[in-house]
């Protein structure tokens, strides 16, 4: 079941063994895209792990034990084929040098070691979007990125962000719709891609982190 508003999330515990161990989110997401679903399982880094607080990995420290969402991924890449994918903890879409439109798409708030969504979390059933228009100066963004950490970035009128339980890209309007886009799903580029559709998979698996 999704948190609802109020609820606490995550509940310490010591983590059953045989458990599939994860060393990353994109480890995990590589293993739902080419295995299949798995109930349990251990993750050891990450931004689910940021967004828990949790600030020591030591060996003999009392797991803490979460249900999460993930977002499930089909893309259309540069040369035309059709690709799926799993998310755990973010999606980048847009140029390497961060200029034009680009997309932020979190289940955990974070990309890499930013909160760029502070309103978002794992487990409410839904990913969070932040959308940046081409139209905001390269000057500007610079600025909103040093803002991040009092997330003082927001709000900007080139900036917006949205809740959602799908999403699609490109949009009607989108100036990169005809270059396409660099993909980058929790840390690793899937270079070029063509066309992006996600949703989110609400209670997907039971981590011991």
């Amino acid at each position: 079941m999704t948190i609802r508003k109020g609820d606490q999330w995550g509940e310490p515990c010591t983590a059953p063994t045989g458990l599939l161990e994860f060393a990353t989110e994109r480890e995990l997401g590589r293993h739902l895209r080419d295995i299949g679903t798995i109930r349990e399982a251990m993750l050891n880094s990450g931004t689910l792990i940021q967004a828990l607080g949790v600030t020591t990995r030591a060996p003999n420290r009392e797991q803490i034990k979460v249900t999460i969402d993930v977002i499930k991924i089909g893309f259309t890449d540069q040369y035309g084929v059709n690709r799926d994918d799993f998310a755990v903890g973010s999606v980048f879409l847009g140029r390497r040098s961060w200029l034009g439109d680009l997309y932020i798409v979190s289940n955990s708030g974070y990309l890499g070691a930013r909160e760029l969504l502070p309103k978002a979390h794992p487990n409410d059933g839904v990913m969070d979007v932040l959308a940046v228009k081409s139209s905001m100066p390269y000057t500007q963004r610079l600025q909103a990125w040093r803002r991040i950490p009092t997330s003082s970035h927001l709000p900007h009128p080139d900036i917006s962000t949205k809740q959602t339980v799908r999403f699609s890209w490109p949009m009607v309007g989108d100036e990169s719709r005809s270059k396409g886009a660099r993909l980058v799903i929790d840390g690793e580029s899937l270079g070029l891609v063509k066309s992006v559709r996600m949703q989110v998979i609400p209670d997907a698996i039971t981590l011991y982190i």
